[in-house]
């Protein structure tokens, strides 16, 4: 092996990610340590391949992981980036570090480990050459043998069929890699840049994880498929398989994928694609026990003899026993087996003595330069002869030698300090760090291929002595404090820059030539910040003043400046940096907090930077009322051209509607607003009476009723996920194309993502249907822009991605909106 050391591979197995710390160390029963000591005398492992968080079987990992007791793991292409978010306003980028966060949740409940690609989820892709033109087939590739040589699975098992048309692009995608990398992983001459890390692997077999919700029930044949049955009920965790799961998947709030646990027989469904063939078990002819490695053979009956004697009202009993298959493990010549059950012993160690080894900092946040004062507290709830020897504190110069006994429950807490924070990277999702290729993230090294999240900024490495022999734990450092309702809160450690300066909106929009006041927060995250703050804009705008000198004296303090931005003469877009001087270094990232409570607090450092939209556009009313359904930024979009926006709730919709010049309802607000299929009727009684409804796509099934418009619509699951794909105005003189706007085919240009979502397939005759639009090589898709009159006002459905583009700042999509809101005035 050449370059770095082949204990690599720990990186991805042991090292808990920082944010999964913030929710404290966790506690483990008696019965919970006797399956991981049962653990011990498994060595096999499983890789679960598919395209997206949610694509991944939960009752199989929770079956595999603490039924098989196998090392289990679920690699997701992508970080769900492109898809839609039923909790909060956050799309692209920020929702897909909100569902990485919750296929961590999610493997923190099933037992499984995280990895990932750097493909971006894109959108609906019908095909997967469409896919790898816009992940690279070969880096995506790269990424997943990375991750089978460097966890070694026995049996790889996908989430779909390799056969297109069966499925998303992505998810037959996934497919395909996860086969090509069965095939290519064990071969040297595939990717040989990864061997000065890693050693090539060759799994033994690799499954189809086959269901009959791909044919429907009644075409769906058994013959030939393994069958297992993950309803087993565990009494070691006093739940089935499936309840795991189901709390495993309920994770995923982002997505609305709350699930109830279920009880009895549940049947999973796998075909053998490669490898020798099975006929009772997966597992046939693969040697899962320490027979598989030289030198191993008597580890069997020592952790047997463990498992029978434990005795769960004194765990620490067994340390002796533990101890001594620690020593013997330490023998195996096989680096990577040696190593990985040397760590899963060391932590059986660590829960069998009850030790408690915490770092508590007194600050959260983390900034060059500053002090950092830390709180040890170290504690052995055992009767056994336990020696903290020293600590380290990485990668600060903190190394301090203790040698004392930590007696029987008696808490030993005491202070380290660091007096000057040398220069650390700033805690910044690393796949976002770089700026990013089309379909896939630019990684900053090579080393960072598969993870999940960002290693811990600070962490405190122990240096103990259990019955006389030297262990090693590393534990991040923390922050915590205690809120009265809530009790003791943990917060992972964030390394700030010395001043965020935010800004207002991502995208501002300029109209009819008007100038703008542009406000940029900046805030002191360090005492006494002095230094100027910069507005930077393209050359054919201009900014006024182009700079501010601040002062802030205490750390927290923040102020608004205003700058004001006039627009060139002619319709065009633009961009401009917020940077903050200090000492001549540039500092141009704001710091933005995104909180649920399902997930780990997170902030996101991302770049000062906003894109610049001038418009020459008319607008008619004033008032409009906006019922939201999934998250999106369209309401901060109609503001931006001027209209007073009010936020509803279906309580609203029982008084006066009249007063409103429009009313728009959010993404999916027919799926997600339980509640609107009461007040729907009102709606349409608004519109009758003169008022112009506007209604976003919804998705076709899952609907809270069927009456979305006052005249029948029904909707399909037909889209158009080429941006760029031509769209025809096929009714040029139809008002809303022309009022007080004309709209032209310029407008569709730099779209984003998709064209529409879910087109009605069929619609009542008083709708008309403007706008024709495909993706190439399909017959064109009318219906995304439907209008008809009704009463005295108009409806409007729209399936078009109004959610995307109005964020994005394209301008023709605020034009044509614009003249849906004004078309009924």
């Amino acid at each position: 092996m050449k370059g770095v050391s082949r204990n690599l591979w720990i990186i991805f197995i042991f090292i808990v990610p920082g944010m999964l710390y913030s929710q404290g160390q966790g506690n483990y029963t008696s019965s919970e340590i006797l399956l991981r000591i049962k653990k011990l005398n498994v060595l096999g492992s499983v890789l679960y391949v598919a395209a997206h968080p949610d694509d991944e079987n939960t009752q199989l990992i929770s079956y595999f992981s603490s039924g098989e007791l196998l090392n289990t793991a679920y690699f997701s292409c992508t970080r769900g980036d492109g898809g839609q978010n039923l909790i909060g306003p956050e799309i692209e980028d920020k929702l897909g570090v909100i569902r990485t966060l919750e296929l961590l949740q999610a493997r923190r409940v099933d037992g499984g480990t995280q990895f990932f690609s750097r493909a971006i989820d894109f959108g609906y892709s019908k095909n997967p050459e469409e896919t790898f033109m816009f992940w690279g087939r070969d880096e995506i590739l790269s990424d997943l043998i990375w991750v089978v040589r460097s966890f070694r699975p026995d049996v790889i098992i996908t989430r779909f069929d390799t056969t297109a048309g069966m499925n998303h692009g992505h998810h037959t995608a996934s497919a395909k890699l996860a086969l090509e990398a069965f095939e290519r992983a064990g071969d040297a001459r595939s990717f040989p840049e990864q061997l000065d890390y890693l050693e090539t692997w060759q799994p033994k077999k690799i499954f189809w994880n086959t269901s009959w919700w791909f044919t429907g029930r009644e075409n769906f044949d058994k013959k030939g498929l393994f069958q297992i049955d993950v309803g087993q009920y565990n009494p070691m965790l006093g739940r089935s398989y499936t309840e795991i799961s189901a709390e495993a998947r309920t994770m995923h709030k982002s997505q609305g994928f709350g699930s109830s646990g279920s009880r009895g027989e549940e049947i999973e469904y796998l075909k053998q694609w490669e490898g020798p063939p099975s006929t009772s078990s997966l597992f046939d002819g693969i040697d899962l026990s320490w027979n598989r490695v030289q030198g191993g053979k008597p580890l069997t009956g020592m952790i047997d003899q463990i498992v029978n004697s434990f005795n769960i009202q004194d765990p620490a009993a067994s340390i002796p026993q533990l101890i001594r298959v620690r020593q013997a493990i330490s023998g195996i010549e096989d680096e990577f087996c040696r190593n990985k059950k040397l760590r899963e012993v060391d932590d059986i160690l660590y829960l069998c003595t009850g030790l408690f080894l915490e770092t508590v900092s007194a600050s959260q946040f983390i900034v060059e330069g500053d002090s950092l004062v830390f709180r040890v507290e170290s504690i052995n709830r055992s009767g056994n002869n336990i020696i903290l020897k020293k600590i380290e504190i990485l990668p600060l110069d903190i190394d301090t030698v203790l040698n004392f006994h930590l007696l029987t429950n008696k808490e030993n807490r005491f202070v380290l300090t660091c007096p000057d924070i040398p220069e650390l990277t700033i805690t910044h999702p690393f796949w976002l760090v770089e700026k990013k290729y089309t379909g896939r993230f630019k990684y900053p090294n090579l080393l960072l291929t598969g993870k999940a999240f960002n290693d811990p900024p600070i962490i405190a490495r122990y240096h103990v002595i259990i019955e006389g022999q030297d262990l090693e734990y590393d534990i991040p450092a923390v922050y915590k404090r205690n809120d009265p309702v809530a009790g003791e809160i943990y917060r992972s450690l964030v390394v700030v820059p010395p001043v965020a300066v935010d800004l207002e909106r991502k995208v501002e929009v300029l109209i009819n030539g008007q100038q703008k006041n542009v406000n940029v927060r900046v805030r002191a995250n360090r005492e006494n910040l002095s230094g100027m703050l910069r507005l930077d804009i393209d050359k054919a705008w201009k900014v006024i003043p182009s700079e501010y000198k601040v002062d802030l004296r205490n750390n927290g303090d923040d102020s608004v400046f205003t700058f004001t931005v006039i627009p060139p003469a002619t319709e065009t877009t633009g961009q401009f940096t917020a940077r903050f001087i200090i000492d001549g270094r540039e500092f141009a990232r704001g710091m933005e907090l995104i909180e649920y409570s399902h997930i780990p607090q997170l902030y996101l450092f991302s770049g000062s930077e906003a894109k610049l939209v001038h418009l020459n556009i008319t607008t008619r009313g004033n008032l409009v009322g906006y019922l939201p359904g999934a998250g999106d930024a369209v309401p901060a979009g109609l503001e931006q051209l001027g209209y007073q926006v009010k936020i509803l709730g279906v309580e609203d919709l029982k008084k006066e509607l009249n007063p409103y010049d429009a009313i728009v309802l959010g993404v999916r607000a027919f799926n997600t607003v339980g509640d609107l299929s009461k007040y729907n009727k009102n709606l349409f009684e608004y519109v009758e009476q003169g008022g112009t409804l506007v209604v976003q796509y919804n998705t076709s099934g899952g609907m809270v009723t069927d009456d979305i418009a006052p005249y029948p619509i029904s909707l399909s699951r037909s889209r158009v996920t080429d941006e760029n794909a031509p769209v025809d105005i096929i009714e040029p003189d139809h008002p809303l194309l022309n009022v007080p706007n004309r709209i032209t085919g310029k407008d569709f240009n730099g779209w984003i993502q998709e064209r529409g979502l879910y087109f009605p397939g069929q619609w009542d005759q008083h709708f008309s249907a403007p706008l024709s639009t495909g993706d190439p090589g399909e017959k064109p898709l009318k219906g995304g822009l439907l209008v008809a009159q009704y009463g005295s006002g108009y409806y409007i459905y729209s399936s078009y991605s109004w959610f995307r583009e109005i964020p994005e700042g394209v301008p023709g999509a605020f034009r044509i909106l614009a003249n849906m809101i004004s078309l009924g005035n």
